[in-house]
């Protein structure tokens, strides 16, 4: 019986992670962001251009296409091309402070948020960090997602353990 329970439960989780549509094709995730202009709006904002960064802080609401990142601060990092002109682009996002991140139909709540460009990866850490998917959610101290490749590692902290909840006939994945 463990064994069956074992095998229904990474059945579960590869579901989840790797949802199908009718058709058995693996659907994309959204890019339609990508590209688009981001409109960030704060209390306060901190620019360097020594060390690359632009800092945003009291209720920071940023936007870029179907993405809305909300956060008590949000820190940009950008490299600096000298060979075009000295364009700028974001190499790295991290957002600290009652962070919800509404992107591609999923909301994701945590007490900060890294989410490094050029890989695609976006990691969320703290106490109940949570993804929700439609009826599906996933929840843990640490949460990584992998948004190119359909890969989520959660992982619990301490005393608390992984939570997820699966609904059945729910094909919005995590």
């Amino acid at each position: 019986m463990l064994i069956i329970n074992s095998v229904i439960a990474v059945i579960l989780v590869l579901l989840i992670t790797f949802p199908v549509n009718a058709g058995n094709k693996p659907l994309k995730v959204s890019k339609s962001s990508r590209g688009k202009k981001i409109y960030v709006s704060s209390d306060k904002l901190i620019s360097n251009s020594k060390t690359n960064t632009a800092e945003f802080i009291g209720n920071v609401v940023v936007k870029q296409g179907n993405t809305i990142i909300n956060s008590d601060s949000l820190k940009l990092y950008f490299y600096l091309k000298k060979q075009s002109g000295n364009e700028e682009s974001i190499k790295k996002i991290v957002a600290y402070g009652h962070v919800k991140i509404m992107i591609d139909g999923k909301i994701a709540t945590s007490k900060s948020a890294v989410y490094t460009v050029k890989n695609r990866i976006l990691v969320l850490s703290g106490p109940g960090s949570k993804i929700i998917s439609g009826d599906n959610s996933i929840s843990g101290s640490k949460i990584t997602l992998h948004r190119d490749g359909g890969r989520i590692t959660v992982d619990g902290g301490g005393s608390r353990r992984v939570e997820a909840i699966f609904s059945p006939g729910d094909n919005s994945g995590i």
